[in-house]
């Protein structure tokens, strides 16, 4: 395995779903992850995470489901930026050059864990080729925003030996103040209100949902593939 492999990247340009908009944010998630389950058995590939501002939210809706230890080989929750070093083994250049919450910091996350797993294999059945693994990292909110990276910014990367895709892109949301703001503007504003009063959503709790949502998007788009 080469440096030349892990480092292929593949950029798009990402806007958030209003597709099933009147199912919950669960419950799109949970479909997401049901039909990945399927394309990796299918595949003979295993997924793994490496989650900061979604605490683990990621590797705990996949093990909701009985069974998954086939294809979900664990997660690391690497909050803080030394945890990012220490479990991750991500450079202190990057944290200095882009921040925790950036493109580069992802795929050095992602990087770092499958480093981790390849250290970690010892039978020739289970090869780092049939890896899948992703990280996400961003500002959830309420607070620790800045004026170029608000809250609501969010990267991610999905990465294996020969495929990695990255992005960056800002949710922007307000619930506060802006109930209509660029991404609100495509929903049914009171329907979604309802739907955050129903489910006790809050606005961290929703980009961290739209977070894993979306990095869900770019494994099944890699497994359609």
């Amino acid at each position: 395995m080469t440096d030349q492999r892990l480092t292929l990247n593949v950029t798009s340009s990402l806007s958030l779903s209003t597709a099933n908009r009147e199912k919950s944010l669960e419950e799109v998630l949970s479909e997401h992850i049901v039909k990945a389950i399927e394309l990796l058995r299918a595949k003979n590939i295993k997924v793994a995470f490496a989650e900061s501002c979604t605490g683990g939210l990621l590797s705990h809706k996949w093990t909701e489901i009985a069974g998954v230890s086939d294809v979900f080989w664990g997660g690391i929750v690497s909050y803080s930026n030394e945890s990012k070093k220490v479990f991750l083994d991500v450079p202190d250049e990057v944290f200095k050059k882009h921040g925790a919450v950036s493109e580069p910091c992802a795929s050095a996350m992602s990087l770092g864990l499958l480093n981790k797993i390849r250290s970690q294999l010892i039978t020739e059945e289970i090869k780092l080729e049939n890896f899948l693994v992703a990280s996400i990292t961003g500002v959830a909110g309420p607070a620790g925003g800045s004026e170029f990276k608000p809250v609501g910014t969010v990267a991610i990367s999905v990465m294996s030996v020969q495929f990695a895709f990255n992005n960056n892109w800002n949710m922007n949301v307000n619930f506060e103040k802006n109930y209509t703001n660029s991404f609100f503007q495509q929903f049914n504003t009171e329907q979604y209100k309802a739907e955050l009063e129903s489910l006790n959503f809050s606005q961290r709790k929703w980009i961290q949902y739209q977070s894993a949502i979306q990095v869900m998007k770019q494994i099944l788009e890699f497994l359609e593939n």
